[in-house]
């Protein structure tokens, strides 16, 4: 004899599952660093070669006419702060450079600190080369860096 078929309850009275309770979720998502209340661009990540003519790590170009690209020269730059501080960096235009520091949108530090003058140039024959100039002249004390500034005239100065 068959017996009656056996009713599941509804929904709202299931069982938990086995999970102790809980309902089983995804992975939680990694966060990424605070923004400081800024979004983050949409767009590709570092890993995806960059646009613009630019790849890897070899120096900035622009195009010729005829197509073919043409390295731009780099610089290492130092600027005196209003406040007597120095801010080290590497451009391929240190003239707009200079202009966008004292706009305030160049870097954090020289924002708050404006004007800015440029005291220092050097002329660096690639990307590679003016990153490392600029990280050897961060690393050294304030004493170092003024005899640096000392020692070159500023085309601009003279």
């Amino acid at each position: 004899m068959m017996g009656k078929k056996r009713r599941l309850p509804s929904r709202a009275t299931r069982r938990s599952p086995p999970t102790g309770g809980r309902t089983r979720r995804s992975a939680p998502t990694r966060r990424s660093a605070p923004t400081g209340g800024r979004t983050r661009r949409s767009g590709p990540t570092r890993r995806s070669a960059p646009t613009g003519g630019r790849t890897g790590r070899s120096a900035p170009t622009r195009r010729s006419p005829l197509g073919n690209d043409i390295p731009r020269q780099c610089y290492c730059y130092i600027v005196q702060c209003s406040d007597g501080t120095f801010y080290t960096g590497w451009t391929t235009d240190p003239e707009r450079r200079v202009k966008v520091h004292n706009a305030g949108r160049g870097a954090r530090y020289t924002r708050t600190r404006r004007p800015v003058k440029l005291v220092y140039l050097e002329t660096q024959p690639d990307r590679t080369s003016a990153m490392r100039r600029e990280f050897a002249i961060k690393r050294m004390k304030r004493e170092q860096k003024q005899k640096l500034i000392n020692k070159v005239i500023i085309p601009s100065q003279q």
